[in-house]
């Protein structure tokens, strides 16, 4: 990834701040220290980059946001249940990676 990039998404993410309201009561300042802002594009965009190469599986994958889905029918649940572990298995590899 070029460094241009990287610095960019830093600025991004940088010195963010927040507190809590709740009824009378209003928090001291924190740093939010991960995460992008709510609704920003950027999110779900690095998420679609990170996983566009994610391993073949079995199931069928929905993907929207920042959220994977898999999906898969058997008449067996066992036969089910032993593909989606397999195939979170597979994923989970290729995301320590």
């Amino acid at each position: 990834m070029e460094p241009w990039f990287v610095y960019l998404i830093e600025l991004l993410i940088r010195n963010r701040r927040f507190r809590v309201h709740m009824e009378d009561y209003i928090s001291r300042w924190h740093i939010q220290t991960n995460g992008f802002p709510q609704g920003s594009v950027l999110a779900p965009t690095l998420f679609n980059l990170y996983t566009n190469d994610l391993s073949i599986t079995f199931c069928r994958r929905f993907i929207y946001a920042d959220n994977i889905c898999c999906a898969v029918q058997n008449k067996s649940f066992t036969e089910i249940e032993s593909i989606l572990s397999d195939d979170v298995t597979r994923m989970a590899k290729y995301c320590q990676q």
